[in-house]
């Protein structure tokens, strides 16, 4: 009550007309000895508070559910920082509650902030599976949003998924790599055959898929198949690399579609390849010119 009093002088004196060059007014007085009023009695300084507090109570009230759904909604989206941003207002409205009684569930949303998450991971474990690379592709870019939004919420998201399915990726693609070199390898020491050919044809293919298809390992998946290509042109010369880009080209690789006959997405993934790769342009233009030049001679 002593603030009170303190605080009453110092209004009074403020607002008093000769302190305002004539500009005060009773109607401030009155307003400034009516605080000091109301403050100065128990009662009436609870009631004061009591009516503040049910002024917004009814706003206040709604927040919870709101916060609900916005964070549903962030997420179905995939707007992963205002997800955070909702999930870091959890707090706020914790300190809320402390003056305002609310329906509020503390750790609400945390847990539907962690299911969306759970359900994404289980996503990307069953795509990966089952090599749905374009579905995979997808999730893995969500990731990435995720690990940057969340990375310093453990209570909801922890960074070891995110580099633990990265290293399975990249491990597949170097073990594929490794067969793909092996094969290689072998039809440079035992002779070219027909069906060596479509298994190097077949394993390029695979490999084109991850390059196609998962952005994230577009560059590593490029380096990886380049320098298969250089192999093959060393091992096996231009006329192999001529023969594999027949193979990838005309659509005679890849998954089986209805009546055996090579599915359309292995095709497109193949003539892809044709036109990323310069392996596949210089040989061809090799190929051409040493065969109008042989024409030439005859």
């Amino acid at each position: 009550k002593k603030d009170v009093e303190r605080a009453f002088r110092f209004r009074s004196r403020e607002c008093h007309p000769d302190k305002k060059g004539g500009q005060g007014t009773d109607d401030e007085q009155k307003l400034i000895a009516e605080a000091k009023s109301i403050l100065s009695d128990d009662g009436a300084c609870q009631a004061y508070q009591r009516a503040i507090k049910e002024l917004f109570s009814s706003e206040l009230r709604e927040i919870p559910s709101k916060m609900r759904v916005a964070v549903q909604a962030s997420l179905d989206r995939g707007d992963y920082v205002a997800a955070r941003s909702t999930l870091v207002a959890t707090r706020d409205l914790q300190l809320v509650s402390t003056l305002v009684e609310l329906p509020l569930d503390n750790g609400l949303i945390e847990r539907i902030v962690k299911q969306h998450l759970d359900q994404l991971r289980n996503d990307i474990n069953t795509f990966w599976s089952n090599r749905q690379l374009k579905q995979l592709n997808s999730c893995l870019e969500r990731l990435q949003k995720v690990d940057s939004a969340f990375r310093d919420h453990p209570e909801v998201y922890s960074p070891d998924f995110n580099r633990r399915i990265q290293e399975e990726v990249r491990d597949r693609i170097d073990a594929d790599s490794r067969k793909v070199s092996q094969k290689i390898d072998k039809l440079a020491s035992e002779g070219e055959d027909d069906f060596g050919k479509l298994q190097i044809a077949e394993g390029l293919l695979s490999l084109g898929s991850f390059h196609d298809e998962i952005a994230l390992f577009k560059d590593h998946t490029e380096a990886v198949i380049g320098h298969l290509l250089t192999q093959c042109q060393d091992e096996l010369g231009p006329k192999f690399i001529f023969r594999i880009g027949l193979l990838l080209g005309e659509g005679k690789v890849g998954k089986p579609d209805i009546g055996s006959t090579v599915n359309a997405e292995s095709k497109r993934i193949g003539l892809a390849m044709l036109e990323s790769f310069q392996h596949f342009r210089t040989n061809l233009t090799a190929i051409f010119n040493q065969q109008t030049s042989t024409q030439r001679d005859v």
